[in-house]
């Protein structure tokens, strides 16, 4: 009986610890608040026929990407790929790099590019060229970087292009294996009718 009336006397504290419904007299007591709130964000309006970065990270910056990429790619040949940039808040600067991974070249004159004094909903446009030096899935990288009502912030996006007849990876399954030593390759179920 002892026990039970501890619980119930514990639950009783750990309810009064974390108050009740009334405000305390303190908190009744502050001035409200009269700052301005936090910057707005925008929603970015999706790009017609432009596909939207893949970001990397927490988001930050107050930037979205959508980028269109000019040709099919191929082995050897240029590339263009065109960003847009969409401001969702004030941004004093923008600083704008891109790189690609090994096997795809940026051979831009201008990979990198600098903008100023933009509000949200504005739009900044870039193109930039690009060539694989062989088939196989490569990402192109954009590192954002914005000074402004958020403070200076940085996101990465990623743009993928494939080049050539890539075929489609499968998985294998670990550790199982037939009675000659076999890898156990899984198939895709079909339905008999019977």
């Amino acid at each position: 009986m002892s026990a039970r009336v501890f619980f119930v006397s514990s639950i009783a504290m750990l309810a009064a610890a974390c108050g009740g419904d009334e405000p305390a007299t303190e908190q009744a007591a502050a001035p409200p608040r009269t700052e301005a709130p936090g910057p707005t964000a925008v929603a970015a309006k999706p790009a017609p026929d432009m596909a939207r970065g893949v970001m990397s990270g927490k988001p930050a910056a107050g930037v979205d990407l959508y980028y269109e990429i000019g040709s099919r790619p191929a082995v050897g040949q240029p590339v263009e790929i065109e960003l847009l940039l969409t401001i969702t808040v004030g941004v004093d600067k923008l600083e704008s790099s891109v790189t690609g991974m090994d096997g795809l070249r940026v051979t831009s004159p201008e990979p990198s590019f600098t903008a100023s004094g933009l509000s949200a909903g504005d739009e900044v446009r870039q193109v930039v060229t690009v060539v694989p030096e062989a088939a196989g899935v490569y990402y192109a990288s954009v590192l954002v970087r914005t000074d402004g009502e958020t403070g200076v912030q940085a996101r990465t996006f990623a743009i993928p292009l494939v080049v050539g007849q890539v075929a489609a990876a499968e998985k294998a399954v670990p550790g199982q294996t037939d009675s000659t030593g076999e890898q156990v390759r899984s198939l895709p179920a079909t339905e008999s009718e019977g």
